[in-house]
């Protein structure tokens, strides 16, 4: 792989949700394969609706009011990256979503990933933590 390559690769290979570190996330995320390698490369999808189901209702009630920082940043941190340029973290400054959100067919599912760096009313450590944890 080419250092470009080699940094794409470390930022997107932990579990994540596209654009979670956005303000308006993404709707919907698609994957077209345009060149498949003879090893490695493969992509997986969490459900994450299943994953908040298999919580027992004790944990459900402790995190249905959370809100998590993303940060487009965070991925980078924890692979010791170096950070993006000025402008485009100024461009994507983090973001709060709900831990649990609702989705439009009144489904729930957890909105978390590897942009997660906090949990608003928590400190860092207890945040961390619980994200692992989850």
């Amino acid at each position: 792989m080419t250092p470009v390559t080699d940094l794409l690769h470390l930022g997107t290979s932990s579990w994540h949700i596209d654009s979670s570190f956005r303000q308006f996330p993404s709707l919907a995320s698609a994957l077209y394969a345009i060149e498949i390698p003879s090893e490695g490369g493969e992509t997986m999808f969490a459900d994450t609706v299943l994953a908040l189901k298999k919580l027992s209702n004790d944990f459900k009630m402790k995190i249905v009011d959370l809100k998590v920082i993303h940060d487009f940043e965070e991925t980078r941190r924890r692979h010791g990256l170096p950070s993006q340029p000025p402008e485009v973290r100024a461009a994507t400054p983090p973001a709060t979503h709900p831990l649990v959100v609702e989705r439009p067919n009144d489904v729930k599912s957890l909105f978390i990933g590897s942009h997660a760096s906090g949990i608003k009313t928590m400190s860092q450590k207890d945040a961390k933590k619980l994200l692992n944890e989850l």
